[in-house]
């Protein structure tokens, strides 16, 4: 979905990879063309939130139905923001911190959540620590904000966890070692932060989080 083509200008295009004869086919084009997008596949739905057009950022929101194979545009990211972080528990769509625009603002402490069920944006309680670029994902139901770049301009090993139904932050044990623009993924009902940035450079350490 998306990206950027050899011009630096972003790309529409949609494509599908067919993994029993490895062809690729086009698909319907994104109704807005970006790069550094997030996507998230809830039940037959393809949701494709933010991204860049240049140095601008996009609040475009599309959901593209594979039923239907058709795109919807959906209300638009509540604050303008690059480098912010989504993650998504199948009924909500959070967007998380990043960088305000203009950039001399620094980094936000914005959580905006998207009802999937109801179409519409909440803005929920600030996240504790103003962040940009971290790791994020869904643990034990709540969402997990990891590491990341600070207002100071070094990374952070702070560790925050938002719970939709109370509104609420709470700050847990820190990550043993610092990381922005690092990997993430989750498994197993666990949260990987793999390399990146820490504050002694390139990084190779890996950490996982789990609510027991």
């Amino acid at each position: 979905m998306g990206g950027m083509s050899a011009d630096t200008s972003p790309f529409d295009k949609f494509v599908e990879l067919d993994l029993e004869t490895f062809k690729w086919q086009l698909m319907p084009a994104m109704p807005t063309p970006r790069y550094a997008t997030f996507a998230f596949l809830v039940d037959d739905k393809l949701y494709v939130i933010g991204g860049r057009q240049g140095k601008i950022p996009s609040v475009a929101f599309e959901m593209f139905d594979f039923d239907t194979r058709q795109w919807t545009s959906l209300p638009d990211i509540p604050s303008k923001r690059v480098f912010a972080m989504y993650a998504t528990d199948g009924k909500h769509i959070f967007s998380v911190g990043g960088l305000l625009q203009p950039a001399n603002q620094g980094f936000s402490d914005i959580c905006e959540s998207y009802n999937i069920e109801k179409g519409t944006w909440t803005t929920c309680q600030n996240m504790p620590t103003k962040r940009g670029d971290f790791a994020v994902g869904i643990v034990g139901g709540k969402l997990v904000c990891a590491g990341g770049l600070g207002n100071d301009g070094k990374p952070l090993s702070v560790v925050e966890v938002f719970d939709v139904d109370s509104n609420s932050w709470v700050g847990v044990t820190d990550m043993p070692s610092s990381h922005c623009s690092c990997s993430y993924t989750m498994y197993s009902e666990q949260l990987y932060v793999c390399g990146g940035l820490s504050c002694r450079g390139p990084s190779n350490s890996m950490e996982a989080l789990r609510f027991d």
